[in-house]
């Protein structure tokens, strides 16, 4: 569950702060940012169409690392782009978009596979508990930090929470 709290929490930041940077170095363009989600949901829609064939000849562990691969290379494009993102978000769109459709087919299918039917509602209602607790907690946190420290120290520390 905790990789999946990490989840949750990358997905806020990438929902709000990322798409807040986007919009800041592409001067308010929000069409921009329909681009930007257009990519990153056919990413993770035909990804997980093709995972959903290969996460079964594969160890779900090691799918979910070839997803935290991606993540991760997401969040490092973020920090090498900087002022660039502006000619560079699709394809981090497509990076983010890929490592999300990894994750979610070869999470859910583990889910599937390790739980029984009475373990899963209560795994699934702890899992809504506390994903959804981290989603409201984490644009506080997260915001505190890149408004007293750096956008730049905020992505590191999100790189290194998905590596617990």
């Amino acid at each position: 569950m905790g990789i999946q709290i990490c989840q949750a929490a990358l997905n806020v930041f990438v929902s709000i702060f990322l798409v807040a940077r986007i919009l800041e170095v592409t001067n308010g363009n929000f069409g921009a940012i329909g681009l930007f989600l257009l990519v990153q949901y056919v990413g993770i829609i035909v990804t997980f169409w093709l995972f959903s064939y290969i996460v079964k000849k594969f160890s779900h562990v090691w799918c979910i690392r070839v997803s935290t691969l991606f993540l991760l290379g997401s969040i490092v494009m973020i920090l090498l782009m900087q002022d660039n993102l502006a000619e560079s978000f699709l394809l981090l769109s497509a990076v983010y978009g890929i490592g999300q459709g990894i994750y979610w087919c070869s999470i859910h299918t583990f889910t599937s596979k390790t739980m029984g039917g009475k373990k899963m509602a209560s795994y699934a209602a702890w899992y809504v508990i506390l994903t959804s607790a981290t989603a409201a907690l984490t644009p506080f946190t997260l915001g505190a930090i890149i408004e007293f420290v750096s956008f730049e120290i905020t992505v590191i520390i999100l790189c290194q929470a998905s590596n617990l």
